[in-house]
């Protein structure tokens, strides 16, 4: 009995690792909106702003939606922590039912706000660029992007060996 306790508890925790904070499995991004983080992030960088031709009024508004970012992280703790209690109530000798049904439904709650959060920061990013600035932004992050990931690809130069 206690295996399988341990074995419930090792999947629950596997099923919470396995998950984003959206609660979509990783690499399952069917039908899901991409992440607008980027463009929320690139209006701390001046060069950017100019380069991407916003308004003071977007950058403005823009850094307002990136500062209720500590909101997400609390609610991303209490995932976790709500998660790791769920573990720890199932490896009991004696399983509290009530206790573990607590726990799990702090977890959903959570996770549901962090749903509305997320799709809330679309929907504001969405209304205060238009499309065709949105689709300029994602696509300069993400060939930023890979311009930042060959630089670090690059093989440093080996050590020159005496002999």
């Amino acid at each position: 009995m206690k295996c399988l306790m341990t074995v419930l508890a090792a999947s629950l925790a596997f099923a919470a690792f396995a998950q984003g904070p959206d609660g979509a499995a990783k690499g399952d991004r069917r039908g899901a909106t991409p992440s607008l983080e980027p463009i929320v992030q690139m209006v701390r960088n001046p060069k950017m702003v100019e380069k991407l031709g916003f308004t003071e009024e977007q950058v403005t508004k823009l850094k307002a939606i990136g500062d209720s970012r500590a909101a997400l992280k609390e609610l991303q703790a209490k995932v976790r922590q709500g998660s790791e209690r769920q573990a720890e109530l199932l490896k009991a000798e004696k399983i509290d039912e009530a206790a573990v049904m607590a726990a799990v439904d702090e977890v959903w709650n959570a996770k549901k706000e962090i749903a509305k959060i997320q799709t809330k920061r679309v929907i504001a990013v969405r209304s205060i660029l238009s499309p065709e600035q949105v689709r300029q932004a994602l696509e300069t992050f993400r060939s930023t992007r890979g311009k930042r990931g060959a630089k670090g690809a690059k093989a440093k130069k080996p050590a020159k060996v005496e002999s």
